[in-house]
């Protein structure tokens, strides 16, 4: 069923570069620089509570990525990176979508959490479709 199976640790080793990859996007010779600049001012230091509920929503994400490619029949390695794509396409996306139509944000910000989006969902999924 749905969750036989399930890698434990390649979630948890997912869930790890998840977060890892979104210091990289966000990181001031990557992208962080263009964030800033487009947010308008410094942020504080997040508080603890950001991280930890950042942290749990990475590995529910690494988690039911697992569930889905234990369930489906997914071949091979560009089979894994269109299937990320699509859920990116089909979920990630419209949901961006609309908090940047109605949140307010601009079109930087937008382009760049998207991009996000996609390039952890990619990694995450390559390592779980892989080794999960």
């Amino acid at each position: 069923m749905f969750f036989q199976n399930i890698n434990y640790l390649v979630v948890i080793v997912a869930t790890i570069v998840g977060m890892i990859a979104g210091f990289v996007w966000y990181a001031p010779w990557a992208f962080g620089k263009i964030w800033m600049k487009a947010k308008g001012s410094m942020l504080e230091k997040p508080k603890k509570s950001v991280w930890v509920g950042m942290v749990i929503s990475t590995f529910i994400t690494a988690f039911i990525l697992a569930v889905l490619f234990n369930s489906l029949v997914i071949i091979g390695f560009w089979g894994i990176v269109c299937t990320a794509f699509l859920l990116w396409l089909g979920f990630a996306l419209p949901i961006k979508l609309g908090d940047y139509y109605f949140g307010g944000e601009s079109l930087t910000i937008f382009l760049l959490s998207v991009g996000q989006e996609l390039f952890v969902l990619v990694l995450m999924s390559l390592l779980i479709g892989i080794f999960g």
